[in-house]
């Protein structure tokens, strides 16, 4: 299961996963947690830092829950990315609301217990983890969404950052700031 968000972090996870963790025949479930109703993107909204997620209409309607394009284009053309480099992977699009009394890592997990996934892939901002551990406002704010993820799952959690030069950094439970060239 890869957590689907609109932003570069989440590119770079897909792009490690469908290099180095998917395999024929594999299932790729793209999660995307949307904020409770009344909160966060519309349809119709624009924005100019998913600018690069977005594509042009080619005529055919593409459905995420019953939605045409608009603020789920980013999935849509994530699942293209899975199905032009992996076509025997079967690739399914998730959405899930979430609650107001639950925080988004909840539902997350929550999600990924429920349909018993091996592995949580996440896109993690470059200064996310070695930068507030070094800042020390991780005793201030508490950690991440990814560095929840990798503590409190079940399943294998890993958070990627793509690094400018080259290659990724992969985070887990077992391993902090592994450096993979690729």
């Amino acid at each position: 299961m890869l957590v689907a968000d609109p932003g570069r972090e989440t590119i770079s996870a897909l792009e490690w996963a469908l290099s180095h963790a998917v395999l024929e025949n594999d299932e790729v479930i793209l999660l995307h947690v949307e904020p409770a109703t009344g909160a966060g993107l519309r349809r119709g909204t624009s924005s100019s830092s998913f600018a690069f997620l977005r594509r042009t209409s080619t005529g055919a309607a593409d459905q995420v829950d019953g939605r045409v394009d608009g603020e789920y284009e980013f999935l849509v053309t994530m699942k293209a990315m899975c199905q032009a480099r992996h076509p025997t992977v079967q690739v399914n699009i998730e959405t899930v609301e979430m609650d107001e009394r639950v925080d988004k890592a909840t539902m997350i997990l929550a999600e990924a217990n429920r349909r018993n996934v091996d592995m949580i892939v996440i896109g993690q901002r470059r200064s996310s983890f070695l930068g507030s551990k070094l800042s020390g406002s991780m005793s201030n704010k508490g950690p991440d969404l990814p560095e929840f993820l990798i503590e409190q799952s079940k399943c294998l959690c890993v958070a990627v950052q793509k690094k400018h030069s080259a290659g990724y950094v992969l985070n887990t439970k077992t391993h902090k700031n592994f450096w993979l060239l690729a």
